[in-house]
């Protein structure tokens, strides 16, 4: 009786151990999804003498798991104080790549005077599970159009607006047309 009920209890041991083993391995064979990621900024502020410029936009994505990895953005050296300070560091989910997958888009601040916001965009690499920077040198305040897969840049400056469009070819954004549009003459001025 004492020898059953000590094979039962070496059992049951075992037993936890393996279940303590399988999760331990269920937790090294996971693989982060896109979906699993959530996000939180922190944007450091600096000041100089009175003007308060932004200086880096630190993008944390946790994961299911709780493994966090960070992205850092710069900010753009323009004296914010007259300018909305949520869209600094603000984080849009916009598919740049059309994969079906949303991609990031991290607004810096504005370019000038007129607004003209720059972003930084990420996307999501679904063969290595995580977001990598694409460089679009001239993205301002950017249009995704789904339909023509293209992404769409317009920035003004004094009385010209200027469109640049992208597509994703080949894991790079190319720059495939640039027009500019009088901004009187668009406002029927």
């Amino acid at each position: 009786m004492v020898c059953a009920i000590c094979v039962m209890a070496m059992l049951a041991c075992q037993n936890t151990q393996q279940k303590k083993s399988d999760s331990k391995a269920d937790e090294d064979a996971y693989v982060p999804q896109r979906s699993d990621y959530s996000i939180k900024t922190e944007v450091t502020v600096m000041e100089d003498e009175g003007d308060i410029y932004y200086d880096d936009i630190f993008v944390y994505l946790t994961d299911a798991h709780n493994q966090t990895d960070t992205l850092v953005c710069e900010a753009l050296p323009l004296d914010t104080a007259y300018w909305s300070r949520s869209s600094i560091g603000e984080v849009m989910e916009e598919d740049y790549n059309f994969d079906g997958i949303p991609d990031l888009q991290i607004g810096l601040g504005p370019m000038n005077g007129y607004g003209n916001f720059q972003y930084d965009v990420f996307i999501w690499d679904d063969t290595n599970h995580r977001f990598v920077h694409y460089d679009i040198p001239e993205l301002y305040d950017p249009y995704v159009n789904t339909e023509d897969k293209q992404i769409i840049s317009s920035c003004r400056i004094d009385s010209e607006i200027e469109y640049i469009t992208y597509e994703w070819r080949d894991n790079e954004f190319v720059e495939v047309n640039r027009e500019t549009e009088n901004y009187d003459d668009m406002m029927g001025e």
